[in-house]
């Protein structure tokens, strides 16, 4: 690393690289982010939509600012007064029923069928006796649930969800349940309906904080003090190539907003927040074919969102409703105004309707009207949504939004982890460069940590250490 003003070089413009880039410019070195969108902030956007002569402001899909990290509170700091607290309130759609997320005792004693909630019961019992008396190995996502809640659960509520959003749970890793699930055990579930939550893991937010303005304003507020600090951010604009020599990038091609070919050859640090099947693509020479190839096998589901605009002030009182259910197209739903008030006309609100697909599949491939009345079709079998309440409606697309912890996903991301700790600098971070199912809080974290250790010019093997950490993130919903 060169003494005076070291070149960091980010790719990628969401919450990780953007942190990074943060905390990298408040140390002095001179930053160059690189984004092929047009804006700023990944999934973690927000973005204007026009409909006859009125702007709705619209996230992709719901946020909150909410974590058990301590880094939680620099992003707070960050937003001050633009903060709204925002109680929160999640149901969940199970036999035609809207029940409370997470469940209580009312849910499961009054508004369930009587025979589904003891054959629930009956099974947990079942699993748990096979657990003690065979020692039950855990081999994938499904095993880990049945072992747990037993199959009625597991069928009825965590395998459909877990099929529509990543894939067969019998193809899923482990760990993705532990990564999800914070619970243990329907037991626990028991438990903390009948005793109280006092003194144990928090499984669930009460209340959450959002931007007042949108959650993109997390982004804006740290490209001011990025730019404020003389970095500079190229929108539009994407890697070509990045060359090695001896084990180091010693350069880094780019077509900037005008299709203009760019090269930067004066460069300490690149930080990639790609997914790593195009980071492979781009370096000179080529990975080893094994690489390549492990990065091909991590694999993504890609989210459809539908937007829908009604004329009518709210839908309902939640943040969000899930739908594990293979009957319905959708696997979740949210109002804009569940957030914030402020980003949509007083007399309409807008319906966040969560599709996700396979990109090569019919349904990403399909046109807004036909999305739009697979929905409305499922939207009127709960009741929720009538013809005559349409005002309009539009979609966004969002490739590789969901890493999917295939059985395999491990053994590929350790060869991809091998052959990028022999470069010296260049490190991959974030959802997408780590391939790590990390929420907002948790990828802001992973950022100003990668920061820390560029700053600190420890070896490679300093970062993996550092990596390991970030595998330990919880969900808490």
């Amino acid at each position: 690393m060169s003494k005076l003003n070291p070149k960091a070089i980010v790719i990628g413009a969401g919450l990780n690289g953007l942190s990074t880039a943060w905390k990298l410019s408040e140390a002095g070195f001179d930053i160059d982010i690189i984004e092929k969108e047009k804006f700023i902030g990944g999934m973690s956007a927000t973005i204007k939509h026009r409909i006859k002569d009125v702007d709705y402001l619209v996230d992709f899909g719901p946020h909150k600012i909410y974590s058990q990290l301590p880094v939680i509170n620099k992003v707070m700091s960050l937003l001050k007064e633009e903060l709204l607290v925002i109680p929160k309130i999640s149901r969940i759609c199970l036999k035609g029923k809207f029940l409370n997320y997470p469940f209580g005792i009312k849910d499961l004693l009054l508004n369930l069928n009587p025979f589904f909630s003891f054959m629930c019961g009956f099974d947990y019992f079942i699993a748990t006796l096979k657990m003690n008396l065979f020692k039950t190995k855990d081999t994938s996502y499904e095993s880990y649930i049945i072992n747990r809640f037993g199959r009625t659960t597991y069928s009825a509520v965590f395998g459909p969800y877990a099929r529509k959003v990543w894939d067969s749970p019998k193809n899923l890793h482990i760990g993705l349940a532990k990564l999800r699930i914070v619970i243990p055990s329907l037991w626990e579930v028991i438990k903390r309906m009948v005793f109280g939550d006092k003194n144990k893991q928090e499984i669930s937010a009460s209340m959450f904080h959002y931007p007042k303005n949108g959650i993109i304003r997390i982004s804006d507020k740290i490209l001011d003090i990025i730019k404020n600090n003389n970095g500079k951010i190229h929108l539009n604009s994407y890697p070509t190539l990045i060359s090695l020599k001896n084990n180091k990038v010693v350069s880094l091609n780019y077509k900037d907003e005008n299709g203009k070919k760019k090269l930067i050859t004066k460069l300490d640090n690149v930080v990639a927040t790609i997914p790593l099947r195009e980071l492979v693509r781009l370096i000179k020479p080529a990975p080893p074919k094994e690489v390549i190839k492990a990065a091909d096998l991590l694999r993504n589901k890609s989210l459809i969102m539908l937007y829908v605009i009604l004329k009518k002030p709210r839908l309902f009182k939640d943040n969000w409703i899930f739908f594990p259910e293979k009957e319905y197209i959708f696997n979740r739903i949210s109002e804009q105004k569940g957030f914030s008030k402020y980003m949509i006309p007083d007399d309409k609100t807008v319906l966040m309707v969560e599709i996700t697909c396979d990109q090569n599949g019919s349904l990403w491939k399909a046109d807004n009207s036909k999305i739009f009345n697979l929905a409305m079709k499922d939207l009127k079998k709960v009741k929720l949504v009538q013809d005559p309440d349409v005002h309009g409606y539009f979609t966004e697309k969002i490739i590789n939004a969901y890493p999917i912890y295939d059985l395999d996903y491990k053994q590929n991301l350790n060869i991809l982890n091998n052959y990028f700790d022999k470069i010296e600098n260049l490190i991959t971070n974030g959802r997408q460069g780590l391939f790590n199912y990390g929420g907002m809080i948790d990828v802001i974290d992973m950022g100003i940590n990668a920061a820390e250790f560029i700053k600190s010019g420890e070896s490679k093997k300093e970062w993996a250490v550092i990596r390991k950490r970030f595998e330990n993130y919880v969900t808490v919903d």
